[in-house]
């Protein structure tokens, strides 16, 4: 496996996963991912020039923590 490892402003790595490293991560389907994507509701996401998706590993763990805290459960 590759990995796209990425230096933050403030010196720390971040990992790029792919949706399919997401979708193992939430435990939720790509297609989900997708839907999440197109409305604006799931993990910020970057979309390169030739279509592919990546996410920025800490991003996808902050919108995880943040879903615990505004859970109603």
């Amino acid at each position: 496996m590759i990995m796209t490892v990425l230096t933050t402003e403030s010196g720390q790595e971040d990992i790029l996963l792919t949706p399919k490293e997401v979708s193992d991560v939430l435990r939720v389907p790509v297609g989900t991912l997708g839907q999440w994507r197109h409305r604006g509701t799931g993990p910020r996401s970057i979309k390169y020039e030739s279509g592919g998706i990546r996410y920025r590993r800490s991003i996808v763990l902050a919108w995880l923590a943040e879903q615990e805290l505004n859970s109603t459960d």
